[in-house]
């Protein structure tokens, strides 16, 4: 065992480089059982490296070339600290024979159980890296494998694997800390992974390029801090496209931008988790914040079986999108973007903009959602007065002017639509009592349905081929707990907003449901929309429809009641019109009832609601 105090230093050699020489200078086929300590005071440029068999070294034909294994704990004060180097300079760490690690590391920032901090711009393929052993930095840049990849924009990491539990502040992930490498196929994290700053991963703490579909983690990632973002059970923050899958929990109580795969992601997010995901805001099954949407292009899919916590912007697939969801045609278990779970062991949980697939769209520009499933995942909200966007499958939708989202081949399976709170409606969300299994309440502001809870915003929005037989239930027997308050954009205030396709729509945009042809229709065939007698604006379509185009083959066929401004198709119609949609369904309710439109009213005089059977 050895303690040193030096700028670099390592079990095998402290320093190594050709200096410049075409000769090839290599270490290879070397063992360190060895503690290595080095004791240096930090310089001021952070630069004292330590490692297991190197401490540092550089230039593109310096490398580690053979199959080298560390075994003896490394240990400094300083940054840039690895099992193998503390340092790794352009091809340093050659390609294809394999490096390991068993001995437990620690330093402050650039910490890695192989490479503490890795640089160059060759367009080599890093692989076959392993770590056995606990990694931990008291700073940032800290991972299983390397803890910063710099420079690496032409570069791909490989076939690695991470054992050891893995600690830091930011920039932690179980693999890479920060990296600005793609990470390829075979990329797998099985230790814990904690952070207390910002960005942490399964995988990767922060990713600069692809992630791809290879990359999986499945032990508990954490973050521990307060008021800070970007956490992931794959990554914590991918500034291009992310795929992967996960099966360890994410617990993030205190952050936002938290997802089963990815916490924010730049491209598309696509990927799987079956894990329980907590976070505050902006919290997915598969990605917290989705900036270019999820599962867009062809064949691609994204799926949940986990059970998903937060405040603001929770989905059982993607707290926030800001592009499209889902491709294709397909529908029920088929669909490309779908999750499911039993009736009480899985839950989408939150208190405004809740959905079983996504939390809230917004829409900036013409977006498609399509595809989408939820198979049984109940939604629990505890919502404060004001909130609103509780939906089986889309929370909220929101869209600026003259812009159009379409919506089409989506649906619910048992429970998908079903909106419950515990007794109390508080913020942690626990189990409730016995008889929510059966019996739910919707205790908030409003706008809650099957398909989507509210519709805000300037812009429209077209709803077409979709069939739900699942309704929504929002009645607790023995409880009046409703106090559904809705204020649109003129400040009227409506109580209620409950439908089973729309909640309530508040654009003031036009939402269209189908296209006049018995091919694209919007129906509700079985189960219904059930909700309190103190509950109002509740239809079998739409609950609350500000301009609004319902149209011919639209149709419900299940009971609806509630308490005032209750109908077949829709229950406060304000601007709009209903052209030859039909009801057969039993309609119940106090003053306003109706067997296709409870309440019909004109915004501003001169406009008008027109309703044609």
């Amino acid at each position: 065992n050895s303690t040193y105090t030096a700028q670099y230093v390592g079990g095998i050699t402290g320093y190594w480089t050709n200096n410049g020489a075409s000769v090839r200078g290599a270490i290879g086929n070397d063992y360190n059982f060895a503690e290595v300590t080095n004791n240096a005071a930090i310089p001021s440029d952070g630069n004292s490296c330590t490692g297991g068999i190197a401490g540092g070294g550089k230039g593109g034909w310096a490398d580690i070339a053979g199959a080298v294994t560390n075994y003896g704990a490394i240990t400094a004060k300083g940054d840039c600290v690895g099992g193998i180097t503390g340092e790794g300079g352009d091809s340093a760490m050659g390609t294809n024979q394999v490096k390991t690690n068993r001995g437990a590391i620690r330093g402050r920032n650039n910490v890695g159980g192989i490479v503490g901090h890795l640089t160059g711009s060759s367009s080599n393929t890093s692989t076959n890296y392993r770590n056995y052993a606990n990694v931990t930095g008291t700073g940032d840049y800290v991972g299983g494998i390397v803890g910063l990849f710099e420079n690496g924009t032409s570069r791909t990491i490989t076939t690695s694997v991470n054992e050891g539990a893995i600690s830091g502040a930011s920039y932690v992930g179980g693999l890479i800390g920060k990296a600005y490498c793609t990470i390829g196929t075979s990329m797998s994290n099985s230790g814990t992974v904690t952070g207390s700053g910002n960005y942490v991963g399964g995988v990767a703490g922060y990713a600069q390029r692809a992630v791809n579909s290879g990359a999986s983690n499945s032990q508990t990632v954490s973050g521990t801090g307060s008021s800070k973002n970007y956490v992931g059970g794959v990554v914590g923050y991918a500034n291009s496209t992310v795929a992967g899958s996960n099966t360890g929990d994410v617990s993030a109580a205190n952050y936002d931008y938290v997802g089963g795969v990815a916490g924010y992601a730049v491209g598309e997010a696509t990927g799987s988790n079956t894990a329980a995901v907590t976070g505050k805001n902006w919290v997915g099954g598969v990605v917290g914040y989705a900036a270019a949407g999820v599962a867009t292009t062809a064949s691609a899919t994204a799926s949940n079986t986990g059970s998903i916590t937060g405040e603001i912007g929770v989905g059982g697939i993607v707290g926030r999108s800001d592009g499209g969801i889902g491709n294709g045609t397909a529908t029920g278990t088929s669909a490309k973007v779908k999750e499911a779970g039993g009736a009480e062991s899985a839950k989408i949980a939150g208190k405004q903009h809740v959905g079983g697939i996504a939390g809230l769209v917004y829409a900036a520009a013409d977006l498609a959602i399509t595809s989408l499933y939820n198979g049984n995942m109940y939604i629990r909200v505890a919502g404060a007065a004001g909130s609103y966007g509780f939906a089986g499958l889309i929370g909220t939708i929101a869209v600026d002017s003259e812009k159009t989202v379409t919506l089409k081949y989506a649906s619910c399976g048992a429970g998908g639509a079903t909106i419950q709170n515990n007794s109390s409606g508080d913020a942690t969300l626990t189990a409730a009592s016995a008889d929510d299994a059966t019996k739910t309440v919707a205790n908030i502001a409003g706008g809650i349905s099957g398909v989507v809870g509210a519709i805000t915003g300037a812009g429209a929005v077209t709803i077409t081929n979709i069939t739900s037989t699942t309704g929504v239930n929002t009645y607790r027997t023995g409880e009046n707990a409703y106090n559904i308050t809705i204020t649109d954009s003129a400040y009227n205030v409506y109580k209620g907003g409950v439908g089973g396709i729309v909640g309530l729509s508040a654009t003031s945009g036009l939402l269209t449901l189908g296209d006049g042809t018995d091919a694209n229709k919007v129906t509700l065939a079985t189960n219904g929309v059930t909700t309190s007698t103190s509950v109002s604006h509740v239809g079998g379509l739409v609950g609350f429809a500000q301009n609004a185009s319902i149209t011919e083959y639209c149709s419900n066929s299940a009971t609806v009641s509630g308490g005032t401004c209750v109908g077949g198709i829709v229950g406060t119609l304000r601007n709009g019109s209903v052209t030859n949609a039909s009801n057969s369904g039993d309609v119940s309710g106090a003053l306003g009832t109706g067997g296709v439109v409870g309440y019909i009213a004109a915004a501003s005089e001169g406009n008008t609601s027109v309703v044609s059977i």
